[in-house]
């Protein structure tokens, strides 16, 4: 092997200035990466979020809660039943949410204040939920319901009273004032409730009846109204209405021309754009939660908000996963509230294009959405607004046309043949099946007839629908909305047995 010669450059062994250049880059990148992939999502956010503002101010100049809020005009206080409702709540203090049925006693085997008591008396509270409308009340309940409505005998007088108002303007701006209308409004409408079923039970369906003019008039929110929780409680109102009027229809022979008025007052608030109205509220009321979350400065507090309202709102309430390669560098990213703004304020803005438009497109458009890509992340509350306001317009067209075959049998001294004969005398057109696009179902049963929607699921299920709390929430499944109608002679039947305490 011939040697190199003398001259010759010796090979270095370390590497070159231009590879150690490489090797440097690389590592300031890879310290560097997190950094600018943070900075990377923080503009993408961003920007996200300023187009779907952009796009909220293009469709609805005017969307925010401040601006709704100045566009409403005055209702005088002679007009307005908010101030009346806020002195029923006054007269009532804190004891409606505890019911004490005082009348009761304790049962024997009972201990006072024990878990089992509380129980019972939620239960018979509860009970008054269960009641079919046919049936009377039974001893317990009409000791129950005494106890509470003379413990509020003014209260019960100042909320029948509300029947005199024509508009409802609840003007709370802070998180305390609307909580504290949201539970007046409750109060009121949970006392009138009671009051029917009493007069019911004393055969006074003429007292009843104005108690329930009373319910209907706690619904007659401004169509603007910026308060979500407020708006919230108008289908509550008018859903008790229709059920206390049911109730009535099943207890007696009713006076005709005051269940025109109510036939009316329902007619009216079915032509209420309810949808659009619960649409521009809960966008309102979630930007204004966004804004009031940014000045908070407890980082734990705005966790637990953030967390809230990812869970609340959107099936993935999870932060989402990250690359595997990634995970080395940086921390799962939490629900960050403005991508969650983003998301609901354009899932507003799409409900709100047929939000618009006649209520039959609002639910084909309502319908479509929900079950879209786009509409699949919602979750709870949404889409219960858009089902709570679909129902409550269907329970107010079944129970308006069922005090119309009321009126036409107190005239003819029959059930009509068909719907069509209702119509122009006791209402002007018959109401369609919202979920179809059909005629709702009318038929002669055993003892009466029925009229009903075939409801969410849009089966006929043979009239087959109950009155249940959270029945909403459960999706309605194999259940119909409706009204059952009885002949004269069938009406007031026998109570349900008592409600008795469970032993431990």
């Amino acid at each position: 092997m011939t040697p190199p010669p003398a001259d010759a450059p010796r090979k270095r062994w370390w590497p070159s200035r231009r590879l150690w250049a490489s090797v440097g880059v690389l590592a300031v990148l890879a310290i560097a990466s997190p950094y600018l992939i943070h900075f990377w999502e923080e503009w993408q956010i961003d920007r996200d979020l300023a187009a779907a503002i952009a796009e909220t101010d293009r469709l609805d100049p005017g969307w925010r809660i401040e601006e709704m809020r100045a566009k409403q005009e005055a209702v005088p206080d002679a007009e307005n039943v908010a101030n009346a409702i806020r002195k029923i709540n006054r007269l009532i203090g804190d004891k409606l949410y505890s019911p004490e049925f005082n009348n009761l006693g304790i049962p024997a085997g009972v201990e006072p204040k024990s878990f089992e008591l509380g129980e019972w008396i939620w239960s018979i509270d509860e009970s008054f939920d269960q009641i079919p409308a046919a049936a009377v009340l039974n001893e317990q309940q009409i000791r129950a319901l005494e106890g509470e409505l003379k413990e509020h005998t003014q209260a019960v007088q100042e909320a029948r009273k509300l029947r005199e108002f024509s508009k409802c303007l609840l003007s709370s701006k802070t998180q305390s004032e609307r909580i504290a209308d949201e539970r007046a409004l409750y109060s009121a409408a949970r006392l009138l409730r009671f009051d029917v079923l009493m007069r019911c039970e004393l055969e006074d369906l003429r007292g009843a009846l104005e108690s329930i003019e009373a319910l209907q008039a706690i619904a007659q929110f401004e169509k603007d109204e910026a308060n979500y929780l407020l708006v919230w409680m108008r289908p509550i109102a008018l859903e008790s209405a229709c059920r206390c009027t049911q109730r009535v229809l099943a207890q007696g022979i009713a006076d005709g021309n005051r269940l025109a008025d109510i036939q009316a007052r329902f007619l009216k608030e079915e032509n209420v754009n309810a949808f659009l109205s619960q649409v521009r509220a809960g966008r309102a009321q979630q930007d204004k939660s966004y804004r009031t979350l940014e000045e908070e400065n407890n980082p734990e507090v705005r966790k637990q908000m953030i967390r809230f309202w990812a869970k609340d709102w959107h099936k993935d309430s999870e932060p989402k996963e990250r690359p595997r390669y990634l995970k080395w560098f940086l921390k799962e990213r939490t629900a960050d509230p403005r991508i969650l703004q983003t998301l609901e304020l354009r899932q507003f803005n799409r409900m709100f294009e047929f939000a618009k438009k006649p209520i039959a497109e609002q639910f084909r458009g309502f319908d479509a959405f929900m079950r879209s890509d786009e509409g699949g992340d919602i979750q709870r509350r949404p889409q219960n607004v858009g089902e709570r306001v679909f129902r409550t317009h269907t329970t107010i067209a079944t129970t308006r046309t069922a005090i119309a075959l009321e009126r036409y049998r107190q005239k003819h001294g029959d059930w009509p043949k068909s719907l069509d004969l209702l119509a122009p005398e006791f209402m002007n057109e018959v109401p369609t099946d919202l979920y179809v696009g059909k005629p709702l179902v009318y038929r002669r049963v055993e003892r009466g007839v029925i009229v009903y929607s075939v409801g969410l699921d849009r089966k006929d299920d043979g009239g087959k629908f109950r009155w249940e709390r959270g029945v909403v929430e459960a999706g309605m499944e194999g259940l119909d909305i409706g009204v059952r109608l009885w002949d004269p002679e069938h009406r007031r039947q026998p109570p349900l047995p008592p409600v008795v305490p469970r032993q431990p």
